[in-house]
């Protein structure tokens, strides 16, 4: 989520990043900054971290194939990308 938010929204994007992280207001200090401020918008710009553990046996067996690691670290970031959304690559 990212962009322009207007203040009428800012419940949704309470809503929205309270379920990504329970303690995001307190680490961004929203409310004594954003919501008791004069402020009628705000610009979000947010990403996320995600982690990938493969079994070493897989990344062995893959780097024999054909497509090689190469070809099984793609199939992992296109599922990844299927899943969330873009994430690289």
């Amino acid at each position: 989520m990212g962009g322009r938010k207007k203040r009428k929204d800012w419940d949704q994007v309470d809503s929205l990043i309270s379920t990504i992280d329970c303690n995001w207001k307190e680490e961004a200090d929203w409310v004594s900054i954003v919501v008791k401020s004069n402020r009628t918008q705000v610009d979000i710009s947010m990403g996320i971290e995600v982690r990938v553990q493969v079994p070493l046996i897989e990344l062995r067996e893959a780097d024999k194939t054909e497509n090689g690691l190469e070809g099984k670290l793609r199939d992992i970031i296109k599922k990844l990308n299927d899943y969330y959304g873009k994430v690289g690559y």
